[in-house]
Order: C-alpha cells, then structure tokens, then sequence
C-alpha cells in the first residue's frame, strides 16, 4: 500500500521540472524496487514498428494507461509479467532512480541504459522517494521524453519487485525474488494546479471512486479533441461519480471533444457521462 504524487512546474518553460513523491510499505525488504512512469500511445494500437513511435522525433500521441488485471495474465499461471502488464501501462517513459538516468537518445527506450543501485532499496519494507527531474528543452532528447510523459493523467506509476513461490516464465533469482516483477501500480489523477489534454484517448478505466476518465479536484483541466469513452466510476454518494470527467471545486473546458458510453454505478452518484 501506498501513496503517490507528481508535480508538473511549468514556472520555467524552457526548463520545466517534475517532482515525483513515492511513499510505500508491506514491499519485499532489503531489496531493490525498481519504479518507473508508464504510459501509452496511439501508436501501441496498431504499431508493428521495432522501434516505437514516442521514442522517435518529438514524442507520440497520449492515450490513457490502466491498471493491468487478471485478464492479463495470457498464460494463465498467477502472476502478471512485465511483459503481460505493458499491455495495460505501457512502455516506460521515466526511470524513477536517484541520481536521474540518462535521458535516452532517439529510438532508444529509458530501459536502455540505467543503474539498479540507483533504485530505492526497501528497508523494513518501505520505501520513502523523493526526486525532481528537470528538462531542458532545446535539447531534443529530453523535450521527446518531457512530451511523451504529459498529459500525466493518463500515465501510471509501477514499483517492480516481488518475491513468488509459484513456477513462471524466466529465471528468478535463488530466492524467488523477480526484481521485474510489477508490485503495485496507480494512475494518476489531477489535484490542483493545470492540466491540458489535446488530442488524446480516455477509455476503458474504472475508478474505485470518482472520475473513471479523469478526477478533477480543485484544479484547472482543458480537454480538446479528445475521446473520453467506456470509462467507470464506482462513486455512488451524494456528490460522486462522473465516470467519463469528475470535477469538484475546479474548473473543465471541453472543446471539439467526444464524451460518450461512460457509467457512474446507479445509486446517490452522478452522471455517467
């Protein structure tokens, strides 16, 4: 279990920064956990390149990441592989290690060069992260891998690593710890500040509570031409729900967009949108 948090500070924008927060607990002890934001594109759709779109030129097309589940597991053994949860996050767009990796040179994925000593090690089971990443933009490196992480509301955060005492594809090490193994997993949702999505997917999420598509809290969202389709929120009082866009307290502009086919679960909640 755990918390998150990302922080986008535009004050420079030739020079903008992210600030990542991790706070977690009941981790494997004593071992790295390798952490990443992950996220998706168009091109992940119908792609049979080698080498994907967003790591080319100036960066893909967002489209939202989801929560892998059960459905995921293709051969059916337990346990969700990276290789079965890239369906639902992603590629990784962003080492999350202290000191930063090596912005990835084009045609290059982040995994292409980092260090494992440069993850957090889980003491007593916890990890407790802080970071800020800052990209300069004039180089074209890391503007790619800056734009490919925005919107952030469609990118999720994973920690790796866990212990399995049942058979699965590859080689774990002696002591059944998989250091690539997906241990927890979150998307994330915007609380204040601003936030623009532009042309861009939202479809087939499902929050526990409110803004299966996109929560809003007190924040500032812009959305155009943009799909926000099949999304579910699970809010079911007074005042929640919004399973294609919640907003409490912020503002929503939506232009020359498509909100269509979204469920809030029947009860005290709001549309579904």
């Amino acid at each position: 279990s755990g918390t998150a948090s990302v922080t986008v500070d535009t004050t420079d924008p030739e020079n903008p920064s992210i600030t990542v927060n991790i706070n977690a607990s009941g981790l494997v002890p004593d071992q790295p956990h390798i952490q990443h934001i992950h996220g998706r594109f168009a091109s992940d759709l119908d792609s049979t390149d080698t080498i994907p779109g967003p790591f080319l030129g100036e960066g893909g097309v967002a489209i939202d990441s989801r929560t892998p589940d059960a459905g995921d597991d293709a051969n059916g053994d337990g346990f969700i592989t990276v290789g079965e949860g890239l369906a639902g996050y992603g590629n990784v767009l962003l080492n999350l290690s202290s000191p930063r990796a090596p912005v990835p040179l084009e045609g290059n994925s982040p995994l292409v060069d980092f260090n494992l000593d440069d993850f957090p090690k889980a003491e007593d089971g916890t990890i407790d992260f802080s970071e800020t990443y800052t990209f300069d933009l004039s180089d074209v490196d890391q503007a790619r891998q800056y734009n490919n992480l925005l919107p952030m509301s469609l990118r999720e955060i994973v920690l790796h690593g866990v212990n399995t005492d049942i058979a699965v594809d590859g080689d774990g090490s002696p002591d059944g710890y998989r250091v690539t193994g997906p241990a927890a997993a979150g998307t994330l949702q915007a609380v204040g500040g601003t936030l623009t999505v532009v042309n861009s997917q939202i479809s087939g999420n499902t929050a526990s509570g409110n803004g299966g598509g996109i929560a809003n809290e007190s924040g500032t969202v812009s959305i155009t031409d943009t799909t926000i389709s099949g999304n579910v929120s699970g809010g079911d009082e007074p005042g929640e729900g919004g399973g294609g866009v919640f907003n409490d307290g912020g503002t929503v502009t939506i232009t020359d967009s498509d909100v269509f086919e979204n469920t809030a679960i029947a009860g005290l909640g709001n549309g579904g949108g």
